[in-house]
C-alpha cells in the first residue's frame, strides 16, 4: 500500500489500514471516500470482505490491497467489527477514486506566520506545498513559515528535497 499511497490517487473504499494480530484495523477513513460515506470509523476492524473470513487467517497487506481494490463503480461488501461489541455489521461499498493530499493544512497562524502541516511526501507534495506558500505570500503576506512534520510518515526523498531548497541557499549540505 505505501507504494501507491505516495502516487497522488487509486481506486479503492478510501481506508488505510494495519494489520495487528492477525486482524486488519482501519487506521484512518479518507475524508469524503466511500468507507467515510458509509460511517466507517478508525479502529473499527474488517473482519469480512465478500463472503471471506480475513480475521486470524495470516492474511498479508497485499492481499488486503487485492480484495479491497478495484475499478471505480464496483461494488466489495466488507464486514466491520468495533471494539465495543461483538456484532459484525455488513456495509456494502462502491469503489472510487480516492485522492490522496499530502498537505493538511495551510493557513495564516499569526499576523505574518504561515503554518503548513505535511502528513507524508507522496508524488504531488511538492506541488501542492508551492501552491499553498503561494497563496499564503500573497493572501496572508507571510514572513515566516512554521512547517509542522509531526507524524509524517515519510515517502519520496526527492520531494522533501526540493521543499528544503525553498528554505536554504544551494551551497548548504542538506541531505547526506
Amino acid at each position: 500500500s505505501s507504494m501507491e499511497s505516495m502516487q497522488g490517487s487509486f481506486d479503492g473504499i478510501g481506508v488505510e489500514f494495519s494489520i495487528h494480530r492477525d486482524t486488519i484495523i482501519i487506521i484512518n477513513v479518507i475524508t469524503s471516500g466511500p468507507s467515510e460515506k458509509k460511517g466507517l470509523k478508525s479502529g473499527e476492524r474488517i473482519i469480512f470482505i465478500e463472503d471471506e473470513k480475513v480475521a486470524g487467517v495470516g492474511i498479508t497487506n497485499k492481499d488486503v490491497i487485492a480484495k479491497l481494490r478495484g475499478k471505480r463503480g464496483t461494488t466489495v461488501t466488507v464486514g466491520i467489527q468495533n471494539n465495543q461489541d461483538t456484532l459484525i455489521r455488513f456495509v456494502n461499498l462502491t469503489r472510487d477514486k480516492i485522492p490522496l493530499f499530502s498537505l493538511d493544512v495551510a493557513y495564516e497562524i499569526y499576523p505574518k506566520i504561515g503554518y503548513i502541516k505535511l502528513n507524508r511526501f507522496s508524488a504531488t507534495t511538492f506541488h501542492e506545498f508551492k501552491k499553498e506558500l503561494k497563496q499564503l505570500k500573497t493572501e496572508s503576506s507571510i514572513e515566516s513559515l512554521i512547517l509542522d512534520l509531526r507524524g509524517n510518515s515519510g515517502g519520496y526523498l526527492d520531494q522533501a528535497i526540493k521543499i528544503l531548497n525553498e528554505f536554504f541557499s544551494n551551497k548548504e549540505l542538506l541531505v547526506y
